[in-house]
C-alpha cells in the first residue's frame, strides 16, 4: 500500500505525521519505506538518531530520474515496464535501525544526495528538472508506475512525503503513485480552500479513468489545531470542516465522521522546537493527544488496506488459507480477512468474551476474557473504555482502570494514557513482549457501571417514565477478532421479556448510530438464553466480527407488575 502524505500549505505537521506513522508500522513489525519527494524542501531524515553528513551523501529521488532520463534519451521510447532497465531504487535505501532484532524494518529513499560537495548540484537539478519534458517526451509516466511496483516490492507500507501546493511531484505523488492520500488541513481558508479543490481533483472521475479504474481514497484531517483558542473560532472551523468534507469522507469511514475531528492532530508547543518522534516518547500522558492522532491514522491506513482484499484474487486467499492449516468447512473469507487484519496489526484476537454482570440496583460490572496471538513483537495493547452516558451517569472524571490478570508467564500492567468525562483509553503493557507465533490469556475487570443504569424489576410506570424502554450492552470491535462472544447476566430471579441482537456503524469510539451494515445483520442468529447459578444469561457469538462495528445485545425489561 502506497499511502502519499499531502498538505496545501506547509507549517501543518505533515513530514511529523509521516515519520510517526512510520515508527508505529515498523514497531508493529512490518516493513517501511518513507519516501522524501519535498524535493524543494527535504529533510525527513532529521526526524531520526542517524548520522545526518553520513545519509546526505546517499543518492535518491532526484538521482533515480535524471538516472532514467540519462539513459532513456539515448534510446526509442520503451514499450513496457519489462524494457526498463535502469537503478533500482533498493540501491539508495537507508536502513535507519540496521542493528533491529525484530521483524520490522524502516528504511528511508532520501530526496537526492544533498552533502556539501554535492548541493549546488542538487539545487540545479531540482530547479531544472522538464517535467513536461520528462512525461511527454521520454514515456515518464511509465516509469513512475515501475517506479510504484518497485516500492510495493521492497515494503509492506509505502509512505510518501510530498509538496505542498499544486505541482508537478505533488502530482506524481498523488495522482500516480498513491492508494491512499492524507490531507492534513490547518484551520484557515488558505488550506481550507486549497485542500478542498485538490481533494476534488484527486476524485474526479476522469483521474480514476487515468489509473486506469484505481481509485484513490482521500482522509483529510485537521491540523495544527490549538484547542486552547477562542471557543467561537474552534467551532467555526469544525462546522465548516464538517461542510465542506464531508463528500470525501470514505465509504468505510461515514459512521466515524465525529471520530475524524477527534483525531484532530493539535498544535503542542513542545514539537515545534524540533524534530521530534512523538510515539517513542516515555512519558506519553503529556502529549498524548499528539501520539494518538497518529496511532488513528496508523489505524485506518491498515483498515484501508484491509479493504483492498476486494482486490485478491480467489486463488490467492486459498493458498493463504491452505498454508495456515484452515479447515475446508470453515469460514474462509472470514479467516483471510482476519489473518490479512492481524498481520498487519501484528496481532488479532483468537478469542474475546465480554460480560456485563447486571446486579439488583442495576449496576453493572464488565470483564473480557482475551486470547492474542501475535503475527510480530508484541510489547502493548491499547484497550479503550467508554460508560453509557444515560442520565448523565457516567460524565464524571473518576472512571478507573480495573485489574488486570494472566496465568501466563508474562508480567501485564494495565495503566491510564488518556481519561476524560465518560471514557479512558488504557495500555497493557507486557513483558516481556510477545514473539511472533506465541498465545497470550488474559482476563481484565474493566470498570463498574453506576447504579440505575439498567432496568432490574421496574413497573409499567416506571418504564414509561423512562427515556428508552429497551436496555442494551455492546461493544465495539477495533482489532482483528476471530471469535466474539457477548454475554449479560442478570440478577437472581430476573429476566428480560424479549431480547434480540443488533449490529451498528459507530458515530465515534463506542457510541452506535441509527444506521446498520444491513448485510452483517443479515448474519447475525438470535441470542442463546441459559440458567447459570439461578441467574439468566444472555449469550451471542459472532465468528469473524467486523473490525469498526459495534455489537450489540438489546432487550427489553420484564415488568414486576406482570
Amino acid at each position: 500500500m502506497i499511502c502519499t502524505f499531502y498538505s496545501f500549505k506547509g507549517g501543518v505537521g505533515r513530514t511529523m505525521a509521516l515519520a510517526n506513522v512510520a515508527e508505529l508500522f515498523y514497531q508493529s513489525g512490518k516493513r517501511v519505506l518513507m519516501v522524501d519527494f519535498d524535493l524543494e524542501a527535504p529533510g525527513l531524515e532529521q526526524f531520526f538518531t542517524i548520522d545526518q553528513e553520513k545519509i546526505l551523501e546517499k543518492p535518491g529521488i532526484i538521482d533515480l530520474l535524471f538516472d532514467y532520463k540519462d539513459k532513456i534519451s539515448g534510446y526509442l521510447s520503451i514499450k513496457n515496464n519489462d524494457d526498463l532497465f535502469f537503478i533500482k531504487p533498493e540501491k539508495f535505501l537507508v536502513d535507519i535501525y540496521p542493528d533491529c532484532e525484530g521483524n520490522g524494518r524502516l528504511y528511508l529513499l532520501t530526496a537526492g544526495r544533498r552533502s556539501t560537495d554535492y548541493f549546488n548540484d542538487y539545487i540545479d537539478r531540482t530547479l531544472n528538472f522538464n517535467w513536461q519534458e520528462f512525461f511527454v517526451d521520454l514515456d515518464g509516466e511509465l516509469y513512475i508506475e515501475w517506479l510504484r511496483e518497485e516500492f510495493n516490492k521492497l515494503a509492506d507500507v509505502i509512505l510518501i512525503d510530498t509538496r505542498t501546493g499544486f505541482t508537478e511531484k505533488g502530482g506524481v505523488c498523488t495522482y500516480q503513485l498513491a492508494d491512499v492520500v492524507i490531507m492534513f488541513c490547518a484551520p484557515n481558508q488558505q488550506n481550507v480552500y486549497g485542500t478542498l479543490k485538490m481533494a476534488r481533483s484527486l476524485k474526479d472521475p476522469k483521474i480514476t479513468k487515468l489509473r486506469h479504474g484505481r481509485e484513490i481514497e482521500v482522509l483529510i484531517i485537521p491540523a495544527r489545531v490549538d484547542d486552547r483558542a477562542e471557543v467561537e473560532r474552534l467551532d467555526k472551523f469544525r462546522k465548516q470542516y464538517f461542510e465542506l468534507f464531508a463528500e470525501f469522507i470514505p465509504k468505510g469511514l461515514m459512521s466515524e465522521i465525529g471520530t475524524l475531528w477527534d483525531r484532530r492532530i493539535p498544535h503542542v508547543p513542545y514539537y515545534s522546537f524540533d524534530e521530534i518522534i512523538a510515539v517513542k516518547q516515555e512519558d506519553q500522558t503529556r502529549y498524548n493527544a499528539m501520539a494518538q492522532s497518529f496511532k488513528w491514522i496508523q489505524n485506518m491506513l491498515i483498515r484501508f488496506e484491509a479493504s483492498r482484499l476486494k482486490y485478491i484474487q480467489p486463488e490467492e486467499v486459498e493458498l493463504e488459507i491452505d498454508q495456515s492449516g484452515i479447515p475446508e468447512n470453515q469460514d474462509q473469507e472470514g479467516e483471510a480477512t482476519y489473518q490479512y487484519l492481524a498481520k498487519r496489526y501484528g496481532f488479532g484476537y483468537r478469542s474475546l468474551l465480554v460480560q456485563c454482570i447486571i446486579e439488583n440496583d442495576g449496576s453493572a460490572r464488565v470483564i473480557r476474557n482475551v486470547e492474542i496471538e501475535a503475527y510480530s513483537i508484541v510489547s502493548e495493547v491499547d484497550t479503550f473504555i467508554r460508560l453509557p452516558e444515560e442520565k448523565d451517569l457516567a460524565k464524571s472524571n473518576d472512571v478507573e482502570p480495573g485489574e488486570i490478570e494472566s496465568d501466563d508467564i508474562h508480567d501485564l500492567k494495565l495503566t491510564i494514557i488518556d481519561r476524560k468525562p465518560g471514557k479512558m483509553t488504557a495500555k497493557i503493557q507486557i513483558l516481556p513482549p510477545l514473539k511472533e507465533g506465541e498465545i497470550l490469556k488474559y482476563r481484565t475487570y474493566d470498570y463498574y457501571l453506576p447504579k440505575g443504569l439498567f432496568a432490574i424489576n421496574l413497573s409499567s410506570v416506571d418504564l414509561r417514565q423512562r427515556e428508552n424502554p429497551k436496555d442494551y450492552f455492546g461493544w465495539h470491535i477495533n482489532r482483528p477478532t476471530k471469535h466474539f462472544t457477548l454475554q449479560v447476566q442478570f440478577p437472581s430471579g430476573t429476566n428480560p421479556a424479549e431480547y434480540w441482537l443488533e449490529v451498528r456503524y459507530p458515530a465515534s469510539a463506542g457510541v452506535p448510530t441509527e444506521e446498520v451494515p444491513e448485510q452483517e445483520q443479515r448474519k447475525l442468529i438470535k441470542p442463546e438464553s441459559h440458567l447459570f447459578d439461578d441467574r439468566v444469561v444472555l449469550m451471542a457469538r459472532i465468528d469473524y466480527p467486523l473490525s469498526g462495528l459495534i455489537y450489540i445485545l438489546v432487550w427489553k425489561p420484564k415488568l414486576k407488575d406482570k
